[in-house]
C-alpha cells in the first residue's frame, strides 16, 4: 500500500534524489525507495518530517483515501495521477541542452516502442501525453530520444519536467481551464468537476501564470513548431490542417526536402520544408476536438 503517493512525485518536482532526501531526513536512500515503492510504511512523526523537507504540507504528501482504508476514491477524485501512467518519453530537440520529458501512458508506451524499433519505416512520430499535448516529432532531425519506467530514477544531468504535472493530468483539469477560458468562474464549477480537479485545475493556472485571458487561451489552443535551428513559432492550425497533418506525416514517405503546408485559422497557408521542422506539438484536447469537427463536417457533406 502506498500511503505516500505523492512522494516521488513531489520529490522529483523538487529536483531531488532518493540520496540526496535521504541526507535531509537522516537516513539511507534505501529507505527512501521502500517508503516510496509502499514496501515499508513510514511512522507517523517520519510523514511530517518528510513533508517539512520537500516543503509542503502532509495532505499534499499522503494518499488520504488509502490511509482511511476509503473505498470511494473514483467518487471523490482523490487519485490525482492518471491510473494508466507508466512512465516518461524523452526527446532531446537540436540545440537543446537537456531532453524534455513528457509524462504517457502503457499504449503510448507499447506504440512508440514499435516505432522505434522499426524506425526506418517512418520519418514522424505521434506522441500523445498525459499532460494534455500532441506532438508530430520529426525523429530524423533530433538529436535522441528515451523512455523511462516510472520505478527508476531519471538521469537529472538529461531531466527537464513538464510544468503542469510530472506524472500528467487527467483530460477534465484541462477540461475545467477550458471552462475558465470561455468566462466561467472556477470556483463555480462544483457541479461540474471534482473538488480535486479544480484545485489541480487552479494550480496549473496559477504555478504557469495563466490568469490573463492570452496567456491561458494560447496554453490551452496554440500550436507551437520547433524548428532544428532551435528556433520556435506559434500558430493556431485550421481544423482541416490537424486532420491532414494526422494523415499526411503519420505516414510520410516522401524526400526530405519536400513542403510541409499548414493552414492556418486566419487563412494564411504555411509551407516549410519537412527537413526544417523537429516537431510541431499541439494540446491534445484541441487535436482532438479539430478530428470530431472535421468528421462531423464531412458527414453533413
Amino acid at each position: 500500500m502506498r500511503v505516500l503517493a505523492h512522494m516521488k512525485r513531489l520529490r522529483l518536482e523538487r529536483g531531488l534524489t532518493q540520496a540526496a532526501l535521504a541526507e535531509r531526513l537522516d537516513t539511507t536512500q534505501q529507505t527512501i525507495g521502500r517508503w516510496e515503492s509502499g514496501i515499508t510504511p513510514p511512522k507517523i512523526d517520519t510523514i511530517v518530517a518528510i513533508a517539512t523537507a520537500l516543503g509542503v504540507e502532509v495532505t499534499e504528501l499522503i494518499d488520504q483515501e488509502k490511509l482511511s482504508q476509503s473505498d470511494n476514491q473514483a467518487k471523490t477524485g482523490t487519485n490525482r495521477t492518471p491510473e494508466n501512467y507508466w512512465g516518461h518519453f524523452a526527446v532531446r530537440f537540436p540545440f537543446d541542452e537537456k531532453s524534455t520529458w513528457y509524462p504517457i501512458d502503457k499504449e503510448i508506451r507499447d506504440y512508440l516502442s514499435s516505432v522505434l524499433y522499426d524506425h526506418r519505416e517512418k520519418s514522424w512520430i505521434i506522441l500523445e501525453t498525459l499532460n494534455n499535448k500532441c506532438s508530430f516529432i520529426n525523429i530524423k532531425t533530433i538529436q535522441h530520444v528515451s523512455l523511462l519506467w516510472d520505478d527508476y530514477e531519471p538521469p537529472y544531468e538529461d531531466w527537464t519536467i513538464p510544468d503542469d504535472g510530472f506524472m500528467g493530468n487527467y483530460m477534465e483539469v484541462y477540461e475545467c481551464l477550458e471552462c475558465v477560458e470561455t468566462g466561467s468562474d472556477i470556483g463555480k464549477l462544483e457541479n461540474r468537476f471534482t473538488k480535486n480537479v479544480i484545485e489541480d485545475a487552479k494550480n496549473i493556472q496559477s504555478g504557469l501564470g495563466l490568469h490573463d485571458d492570452d496567456k491561458l487561451s494560447e496554453f490551452l489552443f496554440d500550436e507551437q513548431i520547433q524548428f532544428v535551428d532551435g528556433s520556435h513559432r506559434k500558430i493556431r492550425l485550421s481544423d482541416h490542417c490537424i486532420h491532414d497533418l494526422l494523415m499526411k506525416l503519420d505516414a510520410f514517405d516522401g524526400p526530405e526536402s519536400q513542403l510541409i503546408r499548414l493552414e492556418v485559422e486566419d487563412g494564411e497557408s504555411v509551407f516549410i520544408p519537412n527537413n526544417r521542422i523537429a516537431a510541431i506539438t499541439l494540446p491534445l484536447r484541441r487535436f482532438y476536438s479539430a478530428i470530431d469537427r472535421w468528421s462531423e463536417d464531412l458527414e453533413r457533406d
